[in-house]
């Protein structure tokens, strides 16, 4: 004589298959409330950023308003031209990475991590040598300016 299923077992597996499913959504698409307080708190963050003000000042009023001495200056600029050198030779050795990825295993994931680093470094390496400008030619400019290499402010 063969034995029967239980009454109910084919729902209480649907409802395992369900309980399953929604968990596997909830984990992939997460909290929709949370999602929607995020963006809009990122939203808000972008907004704040477009409208921010900026202090229109000269190089001497900020070194006054912030307290620096002309050794603190000298310091932050050493500091920071070893930080771009520092950021100069991880360029350098991401680029050779970039070089060899053809070489490797996977090359593309290779390169893009190779590309990823190397605009990081040259990031990085453009903001500290921009800083040092700064410092050097004690007057505050703009990134463009100074990346074209014009006189204006």
């Amino acid at each position: 004589m063969s034995e029967q299923p239980k009454k109910g077992a084919l729902r209480a597996v649907g409802r395992s298959v369900l309980w399953v499913g929604r968990k596997y959504v909830w984990t992939v698409t997460g909290n929709l409330e949370e999602l929607r307080k995020n963006s809009k708190a990122l939203a808000a963050r972008f907004s704040d950023l477009r409208n921010r003000r900026y202090r229109n000042e000269t190089f001497e009023e900020t070194v006054e308003r912030l307290g620096l001495s002309d050794t603190d200056l000298h310091t932050r600029r050493r500091f920071l031209g070893a930080l771009s050198v520092l950021y100069g030779m991880v360029t350098a050795m991401a680029i050779l990475f970039l070089c060899l990825a053809p070489l490797s295993q996977s090359p593309i994931s290779h390169a893009v991590l190779s590309f990823g680093v190397t605009f990081l470094s040259v990031s990085k390496l453009l903001a500290t040598r921009f800083r040092v400008a700064q410092i050097r030619e004690r007057r505050l400019m703009s990134f463009k300016a100074w990346l074209l290499r014009s006189k204006e402010a």
